[in-house]
């Protein structure tokens, strides 16, 4: 990881009621060196956040000039591939009681989606035989099936935005909706206000899913730079054939979404 600087913009928004603070946001800005050719990621600003000895953007700490209001979300985006925006949002402390928790609002179907494949359901090779006995492999285009989940539930969090972060564009660690690991997608994960007045807060998060069964992390192929086909002889075992580790995984178990 490359060094990292941090610089905070004090209340670039700030709501009071009868004199008494609400809320305020300030803005923490984590930026690298131009020469670096590390890209900062959203978890790398949180990390360094955390690391800093400044309670006040550490979660739950309370705001530096209005101590009744504490830090409840944090919200990244990438200013750049060295420059990382926090949103550090403060709210009124409160210990009302919270609302009744709602189970899963749950929605899906299965679309056919098409795709080229060198190898048939099964996960053999696709080959054709000439007369003489000569093999060579060949792709397929092909329908294949993408169950899709979508969720709505009401969770209490205090940093919303990084559950989402947590979750979007993994794939699940461990078995899921009776489906093996790396086979479920997170494609989208958001989060809306539900109950601000109470902490945690209440929100509700959705969530998306597709499914595909021999997993989501990409296979490669090695092709003849003279035909651009395959070459006999390249397998997953031998070589030339490999699937890449692309997805980060996340336990979806931990969201209690089913």
């Amino acid at each position: 990881m490359p060094t990292l600087t941090l610089d905070i913009f004090e209340d670039t928004l700030y709501r009071e009621i009868d004199g008494v603070p609400q809320e305020a946001m300030r803005i923490a800005v984590v930026s690298g060196s131009t020469e670096t050719t590390h890209a900062i990621i959203p978890q790398d600003a949180l990390d360094f956040l955390d690391a800093q000895a400044d309670a006040s953007i550490i979660p739950g700490g309370a705001h530096p000039a209005h101590e009744a209001l504490i830090l409840r979300d944090r919200e990244v985006r990438a200013l750049g591939a060295s420059q990382v925006r926090v949103a550090l949002m403060y709210r009124l402390f409160t210990t009302a009681p919270p609302p009744v928790g709602s189970p899963s609002v749950i929605s899906g179907g299965v679309s056919l989606e098409q795709v080229t494949t060198w190898f048939d359901r099964t996960g053999d090779d696709i080959f054709v035989s000439s007369p003489q006995g000569e093999i060579e492999y060949v792709e397929a285009d092909v329908l294949e099936p993408r169950a899709e989940l979508h969720f709505e539930k009401a969770l209490q969090s205090m940093f919303p935005g990084e559950l989402t972060v947590q979750y979007a564009g993994t794939t699940n660690s461990a078995r899921w909706n009776a489906a093996n690991p790396g086979t479920w997608l997170c494609t989208d994960a958001t989060f809306e206000s539900l109950n601000l007045n109470i902490t945690p807060p209440w929100w509700t998060f959705r969530f998306s899913f597709r499914h595909l069964l021999n997993g989501w992390d990409p296979i490669v192929v090695y092709l003849d730079p003279n035909n651009n086909r395959r070459m006999p002889g390249t397998t997953f075992a031998n070589g030339g054939v490999k699937r890449i580790v692309w997805y980060y995984r996340q336990d979806f178990n931990n969201l209690d979404l089913i």
